[in-house]
């Protein structure tokens, strides 16, 4: 998984949800978009494909030898500075509490040098401690995913004119998984080849529609197509995309309700619109597993 240097600034949080067709989705009655689920849903389904687990999430905290600690719903890293970006999120928040007072300025330090775990013995403890703070810890992790992953890939979406949740869900999970640039199997290549995919129309259940090489494609059908590309381009990511493949084939297009699916090793899985609560960290799942992280390069704008 790899996750890159946080760029100055937060970029103002670009919806996950957009304005959608409806879930579940049906090319003959589309609904609305409940926009409150639609974020609490996606980011719950980001937040299992990189902890293996559908609650609890955001307290995951785990030793990752030389690469420091990871944590949270995007496995965050002390040694590239994204964890210290949620921390930095969280302590705007008027319901922080301290938690980080002890490993603040060690945080700092850390990922500065690109450090390993040095002085960070109670940096688990903490993350534990502020996750029982439920909403805005968590809220403040979306907010680092979305500057740092979702920003620069729904970039893409919105030159596609990409509208569903779950399409963007998908492109967000694949930015933060294989890296931003253009290049490998970063998720501007793994654009580049599906629209290459598309030489005529595609009819689809989505009830939105892209231009895509000039041509009208259905939503969905562009999702199966990114999905295959990114599992040609990085085999290993092959389970997140069955699982993608899993609710959209339930028709959860806009991921506005309960969504039940095949989940990592073919488990039963599902995720509701409940109100995110006070979570206690989740036993570290045997099928987790932690990959090299290197900060990716450049995403550019694809033509």
């Amino acid at each position: 998984m790899k996750l890159a240097t946080l760029s100055i600034g937060l970029i103002a949080a670009i919806s996950l949800l957009g304005s959608a067709a409806g879930a579940p989705a049906s090319s003959s009655n589309p609904g609305k978009t409940d926009s409150t689920c639609a974020y609490r849903i996606g980011f719950q389904l980001i937040s299992y494909m990189n902890t293996s687990v559908t609650k609890g999430g955001e307290a995951m905290c785990v030793d990752n030898n030389e690469e420091g600690y990871r944590a949270g719903i995007g496995m965050f890293t002390t040694k590239y500075g994204s964890a210290l970006a949620v921390i930095n999120e969280y302590m705007k928040s008027p319901d922080y509490k301290d938690e980080f007072k002890d490993v603040i300025e060690q945080l700092k330090k850390t990922a500065a040098a690109q450090g390993g775990r040095e002085g960070l013995e109670k940096f688990c403890d903490a993350w534990s401690k502020a996750a029982l703070n439920a909403g805005p810890f968590f809220d403040a992790q979306v907010t680092v995913l979305r500057s740092m992953y979702e920003a620069p890939a729904l970039k893409e979406a919105k030159g596609l004119k990409i509208r569903l949740p779950l399409t963007k869900a998908a492109m967000t999970q694949a930015a933060l998984t294989n890296g931003l640039g253009n290049d490998g199997k970063t998720i501007g290549a793994v654009i580049t080849a599906t629209n290459k995919k598309f030489d005529e129309n595609y009819v689809g259940p989505s009830d939105s529609t892209l231009k895509i090489n000039g041509h009208e494609v259905d939503e969905i059908e562009w999702l199966k197509e990114f999905l295959n590309a990114k599992d040609v381009l990085a085999d290993k990511e092959v389970q997140f995309s069955n699982v993608f493949r899993s609710v959209l084939r339930r028709g959860y297009f806009t991921l506005s309700d309960e969504i039940d699916f095949k989940g990592l090793e073919g488990k039963d899985v599902s995720i509701d619109c409940s109100k995110f609560t006070a979570a206690k960290p989740p036993a570290v799942p045997t099928e987790l597993v932690i990959e090299e992280q290197v900060p990716p390069g450049p995403f550019v704008i694809l033509t």
